[in-house]
C-alpha cells in the first residue's frame, strides 16, 4: 500500500529511490525488531 502511495503521489525518481532504499531499510528494521521480539519469547535451555 505504501509503495502505491509513493508511486502515484510522488515523482518517478522519488519512487525509484524509495523502492531501492526505503523498502530495504523498512525490511531490515522489521527483521531486527522481529528478532528482538522472538528472542524475548524463546525458551532458553538451562545449563
Amino acid at each position: 500500500a505504501l509503495n502505491l502511495y509513493i508511486a502515484f503521489e510522488f515523482s518517478e525518481e522519488t519512487w525509484v529511490n524509495f523502492k531501492l532504499f526505503g523498502s530495504t531499510a523498512l525490511l531490515v528494521a522489521f527483521v531486527i525488531a522481529q528478532g528482538i521480539w522472538l528472542s524475548r519469547h524463546m525458551e532458553h535451555p538451562a545449563e
